[in-house]
């Protein structure tokens, strides 16, 4: 991909416009994102958490979550689908490594608007979160209207081997990105699990740790 986007940038095979450039310099930022992460987080097909090399600092929610919703805007945009953001305070932010807390949301959200039926909706809401302990945290949600996950493939959703091999319904991705989303966040000492309805759809709820002095 990289390759084949530089090859594109470099007009070796014809001139380009202003808007092409920004969404091939867009793709090819991406691509070289992806790989980084998948050679620290996937090695001969096994996912170790022991492997990652992340480094923390704070950073901006609503940002991470602007700069992600853009990266899929021409998805959304296909399928008529509606994103509403609900946030509690636009200034929050997580103590988190920046580059995987955008693949965390970008994940997230594809799967949430491959999941969705075109003219659906797509909820992500983010608020302070009480766990009763020394470390404070965010409660961030994304709801898709996919019509929802089986109750017996929940406890799926997030396996290596299984959907490596395998389609759940109500699921948007496929293969080892929804285990990569739970590496990561289990990395720094998150938490994310899945709840569905029925006809319906699924959320995605992750609890993700606050920067020092970012709550309320």
């Amino acid at each position: 991909m990289v390759g084949y986007t530089d090859i594109l940038l470099a007009e070796s095979i014809g001139i380009i416009g202003t808007l092409q450039r920004q969404f091939l310099e867009r793709i090819r930022a991406s691509a070289e994102r992806i790989s980084v992460l998948l050679n620290t987080v996937i090695e001969e097909a096994a996912i170790d958490i022991d492997s990652l090399s992340l480094t923390p600092s704070a950073v901006n929610l609503s940002q991470a979550i602007d700069h992600s919703i853009t990266e899929i805007s021409d998805q959304i945009r296909e399928k008529r689908i509606s994103m509403r953001v609900d946030l509690t305070n636009k200034k929050l932010n997580l103590h988190m490594d920046q580059d995987s807390l955008h693949q965390i949301l970008l994940i997230l959200l594809k799967n949430a608007s491959s999941a969705t039926h075109p003219e659906g909706e797509i909820l992500i809401r983010a608020r302070d979160y009480d766990v009763r302990s020394e470390q404070e945290f965010a409660l961030i949600q994304i709801a898709d209207q996919g019509g929802g996950i089986p109750a017996d493939e929940l406890p799926r959703v997030f396996s290596h081997l299984y959907n490596n091999h395998a389609s759940i319904e109500g699921v948007g991705v496929k293969g080892v990105e929804l285990s990569i989303v739970k590496t990561l966040v289990e990395a720094q000492q998150g938490r994310i699990w899945a709840d569905s309805e029925e006809d319906v759809g699924a959320t995605f709820s992750l609890l993700l740790p606050l920067a020092s002095g970012d709550r309320d």
